[in-house]
């Protein structure tokens, strides 16, 4: 059944948001055993995004909102949740159809379309008027979440589909080995940021660049808030009430996650900003002894009635 639509303008931002993923979601697969071989324009991912919500194709979905056929735009901010994932089940068939990679049979049974699909679907969320609205459902395409894994027992961090597609460990490769300047990665991370604001790799690249300067991170105080309120946004509302919360630094998912928390708490301690800071080192510790090197002393300053703010990384290397 088509999605309900008012307005054609809803459409032409989700085809501009399929036509964006589609184009990370190519450059990523280059390094992969599923390279894309099809190739989209902007006319492309119009086309695409109208069979993905229902219609024929653009002139049909664009004649449905010119004749004013809908009173009502059913996105899928308003929708019950058994519809969103209806929906997007059925988006991941359509665009698995209009795209090809060079091996299939991959991922557990899944063609290798499928897969690249299923990930695309999930970042442009083409039957949103707002993609990032609480409202929606299975938003790991542009979300980062800390949950915990009952199967297994332990707590894990799963970053965003988009964010897993960008070159962030190449970066920081070529910065430890001397290629790249602190200026370079600063940079990079920044252009990464633009791209997925969420990524919890390019935000350990931002930390890597300016963590070693307290002067660095002063001049950069408004993004370290900002970076402060979206790491707040990985956490679930309960987290701080949670006993146990340990998390296995053989978890290689989880460990930028963890490096960026350290890191996040450190700079807001520089900025003075000590309850934010001992909030973080607080988690950290509860989640990881892996830092406490590092961080104890940092720590040891904040539970004074006064703290000094004076404790600096090279101090407890």
């Amino acid at each position: 059944m088509p999605v309900k639509l008012t307005d054609i303008n809803i459409a032409k931002q989700s085809a501009k948001r399929l036509l964006k993923a589609f184009k990370l979601a190519k450059a990523h697969s280059k390094m992969l055993l599923t390279p894309i071989t099809t190739t989209m324009k902007l006319s492309d991912a119009q086309e695409a995004t109208a069979k993905m919500l229902g219609y024929p194709d653009w002139h049909n979905l664009h004649m449905a909102t010119s004749n004013r056929i809908y009173h009502d735009n059913e996105v899928d901010e308003v929708m019950p949740e058994q519809v969103q994932i209806d929906r997007l089940h059925e988006q991941i068939k359509v665009l698995s159809s209009l795209i090809d990679c060079k091996e299939t049979k991959l991922f557990g049974g899944n063609s290798g379309s499928e897969h690249v699909a299923s990930e695309i679907v999930c970042i442009a969320r083409v039957s949103a008027k707002n993609y990032q609205a609480q409202e929606l459902v299975e938003t790991y395409g542009t979300k980062c979440e800390l949950r915990y894994i009952e199967q297994f027992g332990h707590w894990s961090f799963t970053e965003s589909h988009r964010s897993s597609y960008l070159p962030y460990n190449d970066v920081y490769e070529m910065w430890r080995y001397g290629q790249m300047t602190n200026e370079d990665i600063l940079n990079e991370a920044e252009s990464m940021l633009k791209t997925a604001p969420e990524s919890v790799g390019a935000i350990w690249l931002y930390f890597c660049a300016i963590i070693d300067s307290p002067e660095h991170i002063k001049e950069q105080e408004s993004r370290v808030v900002y970076l402060h309120e979206e790491a707040m946004s990985w956490f679930p509302l309960d987290f701080d009430s949670v006993e146990d919360v340990a998390i296995s630094w053989t978890d290689h998912d989880s460990r930028d996650f963890l490096r960026v928390v350290s890191m996040l708490g450190y700079a807001l301690y520089v900025l003075k900003q000590y309850g934010r800071a001992k909030m973080w080192l607080d988690r950290l510790t509860r989640m990881t002894d892996r830092f406490s090197d590092y961080t104890q002393p940092v720590i040891d300053d904040l539970n004074k009635k006064k703290p000094t703010g004076r404790v600096r990384l090279e101090d407890t290397q």
